[in-house]
């Protein structure tokens, strides 16, 4: 298999998920990527990494990366801070091509958090593991949401819910926080409408809420398009400011 083919099939479809730091106190949020994985029909092996435990949440764990059998495709770190260098380390051993970390005092943390990370994404590209801390936890939990979203929904429908609502905010808003207020608002909007559509009229319920999606951005569209000529030979009149206090040129 081609290096793309095996980084895409290491982030979309992996055959073993690692899960350093698991934790199998069902209120920890180091609990959840397992019990989602299995909610949602993960079909590969889970592999929980944990020091003390040799069971976590009715899966066998073990102490280290490298005492756990078989090949990993994905690690999916959850170790504090200072402990994640060292689980690179493993995953670099045990030739893991993706690793995942879900943790913080990176760039979070300020400049020297910023420097930590640019340190361990740089040993990890030396290791061979392709790293990321891009803002930790956002995208961390977006890869583990399109992983089970596309088993339990469809690829039709995750792409439209992941594409559709940011690109209709993104044609009225341009600060980052409201943009994905506005997003989130919008993909909540739409699929209750296209839910409501589809309960009453009796269509699909994933193309209804595609359906609804591509509505919103086409009136979104509209509504920051350029106003029309007044008149033959007249000026066209500067862009309009977009609707939620972008200001004019």
């Amino acid at each position: 298999m081609s290096e793309r083919g095996s980084l895409a099939q290491a982030l979309f479809s992996p055959r073993a998920i690692a899960l350093i730091g698991a934790s199998g106190d069902p209120a920890k949020n180091t609990s959840r990527p397992q019990r989602v994985l299995r909610l949602h029909g993960y079909a590969g092996r889970i592999v929980p990494i944990n020091a003390t435990r040799a069971e976590v949440l009715g899966e066998r764990a073990y102490h280290t990366l490298a005492a756990a059998p078989g090949e990993i495709d994905h690690a999916f770190i959850m170790t504090p801070g200072e402990a994640v260098e060292r689980a690179i380390e493993e995953c670099g051993a045990r030739g893991v091509p993706v690793a995942t970390i879900f943790s913080d005092g990176f760039a979070d943390a300020g400049a020297e958090g910023a420097a930590r990370q640019e340190r361990l994404v740089a040993r990890a590209r030396a290791l061979g593991v392709r790293a990321g801390v891009a803002d930790v936890a956002l995208l961390a939990l977006l890869a583990l949401a399109i992983l089970v979203a596309v088993r339990g929904l469809g690829n039709l429908l995750v792409v439209a819910l992941l594409v559709g609502p940011a690109a209709t905010a993104r044609l009225l808003v341009r600060r980052m926080w409201p943009m994905m207020a506005l997003a989130a608002a919008i993909a909540v909007g739409c699929g209750t409408a296209g839910l409501y559509l589809s309960y009453h009229a009796g269509t699909a319920a994933g193309a209804s809420i595609a359906g609804a999606i591509v509505v919103a951005f086409l009136v979104a569209e509209l509504a920051a398009g350029r106003p029309r000529r007044v008149g033959a030979g007249a000026p066209t009149a500067p862009d309009a400011p977009h609707l939620l206090g972008a200001p004019g040129r």
